[in-house]
């Protein structure tokens, strides 16, 4: 029971960790308090760990609110903002919606750029993981941009595709997905698994629910679609592409046959010189030893007189 206690304590007071600076440039903080999203079981799910909303003033009576939720990766920063945004514009139609790497950071004005920079780079924690490549499937003709969503576990998945159960998406093999709603109706859904074995495994049980098409790790799936014909057209447009990123510096050019010989030159008389000294220095140290009268065993050899009688 006092573990249990614990665990909790160390959850809760994770919540509440400062995150917020108390100055952003010309900006001053009024009052600083810890913050969450509206839905913290989602927020949970996408890695929620932390947040903070402070109001802040200049000297001429001017303030802004500023909220800064911390998440454990880009991903969920992401799926975050994207969740909470649409309802926020709702209450305040001034908000602005930021995400970058593992922050979400939301305005109740449109902040000066010079003022971001400065959050930004005060923000503790921050990590370089990277987005999914799901959106780069995305059809963003056919979609509303505005009503994109990532699913990465089953509270998420509840939330925006009942239609589609925790057992058949298994987010145990590592599914992660994003919908979007389509502009002609229905819903389009881009399913990704580690594996293209994977999805090729799944993709019948996809096919139950709606109109559905593997491509490599993906599987794409269009529920609710009024134009069947269509929503298969769609599903053909959307092409797998294996995606390498080369970090290291690529090698310069190799030189003609002129340069090739020239290297080949200098090594060779490197390898001469090296040699000439070597040898000067190992018979000096011979000469040395024998005039302090030091011979070693292999310079004395016996000598047998064998004469004829």
């Amino acid at each position: 029971m006092l573990w249990r206690c614990l665990i909790a304590l160390v959850g809760a007071s994770s919540l509440f960790a400062a995150v917020l600076p108390r100055q952003i440039n010309a900006w001053e903080a009024i009052s600083v308090q810890p913050s969450a999203p509206t839905d913290l079981a989602l927020a949970q799910e996408f890695g929620f760990r932390a947040g903070e909303t402070g109001r802040y003033r200049k000297a001429g009576g001017e303030t802004l609110q500023v909220t800064a939720w911390r998440f454990e990766d880009a991903t969920g920063a992401r799926a975050a903002l994207l969740a909470e945004l649409p309802s926020l514009s709702k209450r305040f139609p001034q908000t602005v919606g930021l995400a970058n790497r593992n922050y979400v950071l939301v305005f109740n004005a449109k902040p000066a750029s010079a003022d971001i920079d400065t959050l930004w780079s005060s923000l503790p924690g921050r990590n370089r993981t990277s987005l999914p490549t799901l959106s780069n499937y995305l059809p963003r003709t056919a979609v509303k941009t505005e009503a994109i969503r990532y699913i990465l576990g089953p509270v998420s998945l509840a939330r925006f595709l009942p239609e589609v159960s925790p057992a058949v998406m298994d987010f145990s093999l590592g599914a992660e997905a994003e919908i979007a709603e389509l502009k002609s109706g229905g819903k389009l859904v881009l399913i990704a698994y580690p594996t293209p074995q994977l999805a090729r495994k799944k993709l019948p049980e996809y096919e139950r629910l709606g109109i559905a098409r593997r491509a490599g790790p993906l599987v794409a799936l269009v529920v609710g679609a009024p134009d069947a014909g269509r929503a298969q057209a769609l599903l053909e447009g959307i092409r797998y592409e294996t995606q390498l990123m080369w970090n290291e510096q690529p090698p310069k050019n190799p030189g003609g046959v002129a340069e090739m010989l020239i290297s080949i030159f200098v090594l060779i008389g490197g390898l001469l010189v090296l040699a000439t000294l070597f040898g000067l220095g190992f018979g000096g140290f011979r000469i040395l030893l024998r005039r302090f009268g030091i011979r070693s065993a292999e310079n004395d050899f016996t000598a047998l007189h064998i004469e004829k009688q």
